[in-house]
């Protein structure tokens, strides 16, 4: 069990850390949530990119036809996947157009060389996380959906 002694040295010390002061220091700490942005569940997106995502996200709703609250969480979290899956690809895509500008080469092997290869694996490590909770989340999502539709038929004999 934690001592008062301790505890209220803990408290003096809390004090002492009240985050950053500066402008430039708030700026930065506001983005912590945002800086690995194909994984997070929030997606921050420009005026441009919103447009897109309020299409995609519409057509899939209606692709998707979710019935109910549990099958709404999981169309948005099949949604919010497939659309940072795709930003995996556009990312791809910029590395290797990159790779291939900077070594005036028609051949993308550098882009698998050195450090851009390193980059290269992680992007590889989050496509694949990301193919697996959008599988996941399908999965789900057509499990729940054929459960409401059994309940719904036996329902109506």
């Amino acid at each position: 069990m934690t001592s008062q002694k301790h505890i209220e040295a803990n408290r003096i010390n809390a004090q002492k850390s009240t985050g950053p002061t500066t402008e430039k220091g708030k700026a930065i700490v506001a983005r912590n949530a945002t800086r690995h942005g194909i994984l997070s569940q929030h997606v921050p997106l420009n005026e441009v990119e919103f447009e897109q995502y309020a299409e995609f996200s519409e057509s899939m709703h209606k692709e998707l036809q979710p019935r109910d609250v549990m099958q709404s969480f999981l169309a948005d979290r099949i949604i919010s996947t497939a659309w940072r899956l795709r930003r995996v690809v556009y990312v791809e895509t910029l590395m290797l157009q990159k790779a291939e500008k900077s070594y005036c080469s028609s051949s993308y092997r550098e882009a698998f060389e050195g450090r851009s290869a390193d980059y290269m694996a992680i992007l590889a490590r989050y496509e694949r996380s990301l193919e697996n909770a959008l599988f996941r989340a399908l999965k789900e999502f057509k499990a729940l959906k054929e459960q409401k539709d059994l309940e719904i038929c036996s329902l109506r004999i």
